[in-house]
């Protein structure tokens, strides 16, 4: 069976036209570049086809020199493209090499862990585009020196909120989260009467393991920002920003995050490699909170 992706398809109503055709296929295992193919993947999550359907789509509409894509789906594939920082065009085609191909060394691995935004599952521990860095943990058990490897993600992504900003970015306070980040519940050491005021502290707790948050930074009804520790485990900078559209709000969260101990590296990629799915969840989550304010019509 080939399926093929319509140029008409719609963002949110996807209607496929099924030919089928009797076909022998053969496993491969091409390689290609690490932030192309998490586009792909994700894209193909989101028409819910396998990447080999997509793959066959793409290909033999261009065999017959036509846009596999209608205008609905390229903006998937662009917003996709933001959300694991993928900055080729087609004038970089047959022009790329990677390490690998130089003989070189690590290659670091994919993945992470879903949560809350601040507690990798709600809106403020979001995560996409990823963009790996490294830390280093020096020394050894018999005193001579070595390097291991943390890994540093840093993450970008947007959901679209109706409400104006300033209601939109009271879902993106402490306590505001707790509306529709399920399991999201801060604890506070101090009594607040400003949850959102620079300075102050909270701790929440994801899968038994405690994470302590800080107000780093506001600018009231547009940008907040947070540090957060989860001791041994991970570090960073969440810094959440609000963009009025002609609907309503663009919520953009960006994650800047390094695990503190390499044994953390795997949690961390895949909370990365799962953004997409986060922010399709988060943006879903509100509106439902959004829609039951307003009541019935």
């Amino acid at each position: 069976m080939v399926l093929i992706l319509p140029a008409w398809a719609s963002l949110r109503s996807i209607v496929y036209h099924v030919t089928v055709v009797t076909v022998e296929r053969t496993q491969t295992g091409v390689r290609m570049e690490r932030r192309l193919l998490k586009v792909l993947k994700g894209l193909a999550e989101y028409f819910d086809v396998s990447l080999g359907d997509l793959l066959e789509g793409i290909v033999l509409h261009a065999f017959e020199r036509k846009h596999p894509f209608g205008d609905d789906t390229v903006a998937v594939i662009e917003r996709l493209g933001q959300v694991y920082g993928l900055d080729l065009t087609a004038a970089d085609s047959h022009r790329l090499t990677s390490a690998d191909d130089l003989g070189s060394a690590h290659d670091l691995g994919s993945a992470h862990d879903l949560g809350s935004a601040h507690d990798l599952g709600s809106a403020h521990d979001l995560s996409s585009a990823h963009d790996l860095g490294s830390a280093h943990d020096l020394g050894s058990a018999d005193g001579e020196p070595t390097m291991t490897t943390c890994t540093r993600v840093r993450l970008t992504g947007s959901i679209d909120v109706a409400l104006p900003p300033g209601k939109a970015f009271a879902l993106f306070t402490p306590s505001g989260e707790r509306g529709w980040a399920q399991g999201w519940e801060p604890e506070f050491p101090s009594q607040v009467t400003d949850d959102a005021e620079p300075g102050t502290v909270f701790q929440t707790s994801h899968a038994g393991r405690p994470t302590i948050w800080t107000v780093a930074g506001r600018d009231p009804g547009t940008s907040i920002q947070y540090t957060s520790v989860t001791p041994g485990q991970r570090a960073g900078l969440i810094t959440v920003e609000c963009q009025a559209t002609p609907d309503g709000t663009r919520v953009t969260v960006s994650y800047d995050l390094t695990s503190l101990v390499p044994a953390a590296n795997a949690e961390l990629r895949r909370f990365a490699d799962e953004y997409p799915r986060f922010l399709a969840h988060w943006e879903h989550a509100i509106a439902n909170l959004v829609t039951s304010a307003a009541g019935p019509a």
